[in-house]
């Protein structure tokens, strides 16, 4: 994928997931510090202090989730990087250890006249 459209996918990403956490924090925190029938169109003292605990609890656990998830990620492309470095590191030592075999073999080849090695 092109890294400009990956980019503008993730940005978009990014918008999306805000909106849908905005919207869930706003319907978890209305229903639970708001009655249904609500007799004043102000909020009292004790709704707006319970929407701004909820929305700050709302924020703090979204941020942590953010942090370990950005956590594990980082933890899964390390041991991508340790594994594709484990498999490099096996060819190149496979490729080693054929070139020097055959190396050998020639070698071998020059001073009998066997074809063992083959």
């Amino acid at each position: 994928m092109d890294p400009l459209k990956a980019q503008q996918l993730a940005a978009e990403l990014e918008v999306e997931m805000m909106a849908d956490m905005y919207n869930r924090m706003t319907g978890a925190c209305h229903k639970k510090c708001v009655p249904p029938h609500y007799k004043e169109a102000e909020l009292s003292k004790g709704e707006s202090v319970c929407l701004d605990r909820c929305v700050s609890k709302y924020l703090d656990i979204h941020e942590r989730m953010g942090k370990k998830l950005t956590e594990l990620s980082l933890q899964d492309e390390e041991l991508m990087r340790k594994m594709q470095q484990g498999v490099v590191s096996q060819i190149l030592s496979t490729l080693y250890l054929n070139f020097i075999l055959q190396s050998k073999c020639q070698e071998h080849r020059a001073h009998t006249a066997t074809l063992w090695c083959s």
